[in-house]
């Protein structure tokens, strides 16, 4: 499938955020701005329509005779161990080392239930943005089994009925300030970025209608957004943030879609850029290991900003800490990402014989992979 370079460039925007949101000041532009655009929310839309055209290419080869169920599943679950569980062990073991108090209560993290944990206790910790990981790990378990399973033309249904509870679970939920880590009130962020892939795999025909809708949804929901922020109304906080910003989210997969044999339209200016892209590609690791960064590098880098203050009058300030920080955390992650994530995940060749299967069925029937998507590891 063909590669998306712009969902990258999304995906560091993302990681910006989360970045922002735990390392600016309260009263910064910049953290109001992390508050309204929440990054998670980012990643789970894009990982809906990802996963969900993953599947579906399983799909269709299961449809073709091609792949058996137990092979989609055993190709489907070893890509994601590959992917998500060493470098997610490795942050929460450097983590360990660094300051054992900051995972005394460890098990949650290790059996990817630290949401839970989160809710049942109503308190964030050194790890606590790992909650969104959980929330991965739980959708990888309930989803491939849902659309494999699941006849072609309920599909559709099935995804809508995801969006829905998603957006039930959102008003019903107790303790709305920590009801965001558990699955089913993410369940629309997810289900809307699935239903994208749906119409691009099953209805194409129907995209430039679909991309219409989304156009005009996304412009409300910026306009909401707006009105929220600048204006406290009782009946806008029946539209949940997450909902608004997965709409604005999933119409611009759309546009980078509409618009991928013209490098992304009008808006490539903006994600075309190669620092973003780069930026993209190493964000899983820079997500695994901002926190212990931010909490625990101050230490290490005084004894040289005490020295370097000497020279340079903002080298003790906040400021230029969290720049420390991000340059930091920059090169820890391409270093992860080079070195450790992409050798580990490379030895799938080795053990997935679904991917094999396909291959060889597509190179007889001289099928050429799609254009309109990609398949990239989240």
């Amino acid at each position: 499938m063909r590669y998306i370079k712009q969902l990258d460039a999304m995906r560091a925007i993302a990681i910006l955020f989360v970045f922002c949101n735990h390392a600016c000041p309260e009263g910064s532009l910049l953290y109001k701005a992390s508050t309204i655009v929440s990054g998670p929310d980012i990643f789970f839309t894009i990982s809906g329509f990802l996963i969900t055209a993953i599947l579906f290419k399983y799909k269709n080869a299961l449809t073709d005779n091609t792949l058996s169920k137990s092979d989609i599943f055993k190709d489907f679950f070893i890509k994601r161990v590959l992917r998500i569980f060493p470098a997610y062990y490795l942050a929460i073991l450097l983590t360990y080392l660094i300051n054992q108090e900051a995972v005394n209560n460890i098990l949650p993290y290790l059996t990817f239930t630290a949401n839970y944990s989160i809710y049942t206790y109503q308190e964030w910790g050194r790890l606590a943005h790992l909650w969104s990981m959980s929330v991965e790990q739980q959708f990888y378990l309930l989803w491939p089994f849902a659309l494999v399973l699941t006849p072609h033309k309920f599909l559709p249904y099935i995804i809508c009925l995801f969006i829905t509870i998603g957006l039930y679970s959102q008003q019903v939920t107790p303790f709305p300030d920590f009801a965001e880590v558990l699955p089913q009130t993410c369940f629309d962020a997810l289900g809307l970025g699935a239903l994208l892939a749906w119409v691009i795999s099953y209805q194409p025909t129907h995209f430039p209608k679909a991309y219409r809708v989304l156009t005009v949804l996304a412009i409300l929901s910026a306009a909401i957004i707006v009105v929220k922020t600048a204006v406290k109304l009782p009946v806008l906080t029946i539209i949940h943030q997450r909902t608004l910003v997965s709409l604005i989210t999933v119409w611009l997969i759309g546009y980078f879609i509409k618009n991928i044999e013209i490098e992304g339209g009008k808006l490539g200016y903006i994600f075309n850029n190669k620092y973003l892209i780069t930026l993209g590609k190493v964000s899983y690791g820079f997500y695994l290991f901002h926190l212990t960064v931010l909490f625990f590098c101050y230490e290490a880098l005084q004894p040289f900003n005490n020295k370097l203050s000497a020279h340079l009058s903002i080298a003790g300030t906040r400021e230029f800490y969290v720049t420390e920080s991000l340059l930091l955390l920059i090169g820890l992650a391409w270093v992860s990402w080079k070195y450790f994530e992409l050798p580990i995940y490379a030895l799938q060749k080795h053990l997935l014989p679904a991917g094999r299967k396909a291959r060889r069925a597509q190179e007889r029937q001289g099928i050429q992979p799609s254009t309109a998507l990609t398949e990239v590891a989240n």
